[in-house]
């Protein structure tokens, strides 16, 4: 997570540099953790979706 508490209130320019460099890097993270939840919850619905298909395909066949 986000450390919000992080102040860029230092001296040199050079620290500032350093802490908005390990902020990025802490979002990227954040970031691909997410994406990787969300791929992996997108698998779970699709195999949802083909279970469901499967199960209603052969409704679907005696339907008039």
């Amino acid at each position: 997570m986000i450390d919000n508490s992080v102040r860029l209130d230092t001296d040199s320019v050079e620290d500032r540099e350093r802490l908005v460099i390990e902020m990025m890097v802490s979002l990227a993270r954040c970031l691909r953790d997410e994406r990787d939840r969300l791929a992996a919850r997108l698998t779970e619905v699709e195999h949802e979706l083909n279970t469901l298909a499967f199960k209603l395909e052969p409704r679907l066949r005696r339907a008039p």
